[in-house]
């Protein structure tokens, strides 16, 4: 299911340019690791406040152009 969305993301051309959703999904087994590993991994807010990290640089908005 979550290759399926990260297919469709890319095929919207809603990720940033350089990232694929093989990218993707590594990133997001690392958000992953990162939250297993973080010293405060018991804070409910914390994988929402890695995931919007995340994500925040990798999808693109429109009207927003990728840095060069």
């Amino acid at each position: 299911m979550t290759g399926e969305l990260l297919a469709r993301t890319a095929d919207d051309n809603a990720l940033h340019p350089s990232l694929t959703a093989a990218d993707m999904m590594l990133l997001l087994c690392g958000v992953g690791f990162a939250i297993r590993h973080a010293p405060e991994r018991d804070d409910p807010a914390l994988a929402d406040r890695y995931l919007d990290a995340l994500l925040d640089g990798a999808l693109t908005r429109r009207g927003r152009t990728a840095p060069s």
